[in-house]
């Protein structure tokens, strides 16, 4: 709840407060769900999400599992064009981040349209 600080400084109550959550008129409220209960397979699929919530909680999975049989799905999900840039992204930070980051694949980069994943190329071969 905001309080109006630049007019009482010494009034506003920082241990207290409202959180909200907003929703869109009657959007019907997500069904709870546990994403460490998802196969790697389906996470990698989640990895296409549009969603950022899913998607990054799903790449965080895939990374603490470092499941190297997943290596040729993340690098195929890395190359396909077709796929949306943040996907494809997601995809290279779990290679990298569990440590799966090939140098061969990561020499591909280099010769990437986009310098983004080039740089990340240069950025895990750095570490």
């Amino acid at each position: 709840c905001y309080q109006d600080a630049n007019r009482d400084p010494a009034g506003v109550d920082r241990l207290n407060g409202r959180l909200y959550r907003v929703r869109y008129g009657d959007t019907p409220r997500a069904k709870s769900f546990d994403l460490s209960k998802k196969t790697d397979d389906e996470l990698v699929e989640l990895l296409k999400s549009g969603n950022g919530f899913l998607r990054d909680h799903a790449q965080r999975l895939l990374t603490e599992r470092a499941s190297k049989e997943l290596t040729p799905k993340l690098e195929a999900m890395v190359k396909d064009e077709a796929l949306a840039r943040h996907s494809r992204m997601a995809a290279l930070w779990v290679l990298i981040g569990s440590e799966q980051l090939s140098d061969e694949f990561s020499l591909r980069l280099l010769n990437s349209k986009d310098s983004g994943f080039a740089a990340w190329a240069i950025r895990a071969a750095g570490n």
